[in-house]
């Protein structure tokens, strides 16, 4: 029995032992911790360490010479966005071509374009320009408010210019006599009859004339050197309008050369 305690005790002696010896060879096996930086030296590669900052705000860099904004630099980016001549609203000088044309604008009127200053100045004188430009004006509606239909824009018009009327004028200088059409208080019931007799080929024009006191249109047709010539015409003019008041009349100098030269 002594014996068996004995290897009992020399079992656990070696077993004891034997863990012993494990364990010191584990703890001599492992390193020592490494530092910090040398653990990170072998995981990633050191990187150089970015400059520091300085607090003072770094002021904005300036152009190079070759860069600066030249004096003009901004016009001359201006004209080579607008070519020249290209200007969004061009005086209205520039509209009319050349002295015997004109070019229709925004809102203008068989009425307005007659009136101006450079073409007859007096909206009455309506009637010249449609005679002169029947191919182009004869497409507006003949409506009660014909003179207030504003015409295509851009459409270029035929226009008799003040010289011309002057060099036509001599030829006239005895045609004293003119046919009245027709009379009445509103140029309207005068448009319908002179639209239809300039289309037959009539010089038509129309005056303003103050009987008893009161305003008076009269629609015309002229000029005639005899009175055979000018009632000829009336009788014409009476079977083409169904009427039977026009008149033959004498015409004085002023009214001549408005309208004679046209």
């Amino acid at each position: 029995m002594r014996q068996a305690q004995l290897r009992k005790v020399s079992a656990v002696a070696v077993c004891l032992c034997v863990i012993f010896f494990v364990l010191w060879g584990g703890c001599s096996r492992q390193e020592p911790p490494s530092r910090p930086e040398e653990a990170y030296k072998v995981v990633m590669p050191i990187k150089s360490p970015a400059p520091e900052q300085s607090e003072t705000p770094i002021p904005p860099m300036e152009k190079a010479p070759n860069e600066a904004e030249q004096p003009g630099q901004q016009e001359m980016a201006a004209s080579r966005e607008k070519p020249p001549g290209m200007d969004t609203k061009e005086p209205e000088t520039q509209l009319q071509k050349e002295p015997g044309y004109y070019t229709v604008r925004t809102g203008d009127t068989l009425a307005t374009i007659a009136g101006r200053g450079e073409v007859y100045g007096d909206p009455l004188k309506w009637p010249i320009l449609y005679r002169y430009n029947m191919e182009k004006i004869g497409r507006v509606q003949l409506v009660e408010d014909f003179l207030d239909r504003e015409l295509v824009e851009g459409v270029t018009l035929k226009v008799i210019t003040p010289d011309q009327a002057r060099e036509t004028l001599p030829t006239k200088a005895n045609h004293l006599l003119a046919v009245n059409v027709l009379s009445a208080p509103t140029q309207e019931q005068l448009i319908s009859s002179a639209i239809r007799l300039m289309k037959e080929g009539y010089p038509v024009y129309i005056i303003r004339a103050t009987v008893r006191g009161r305003q008076w249109l009269r629609l015309r047709v002229g000029f005639f050197e005899t009175k055979a010539e000018a009632d000829l015409v009336r009788k014409k003019i009476n079977a083409l309008l169904n009427i039977r008041n026009s008149w033959v009349t004498t015409v004085g100098k002023k009214e001549l050369e408005g309208y004679a030269g046209y």
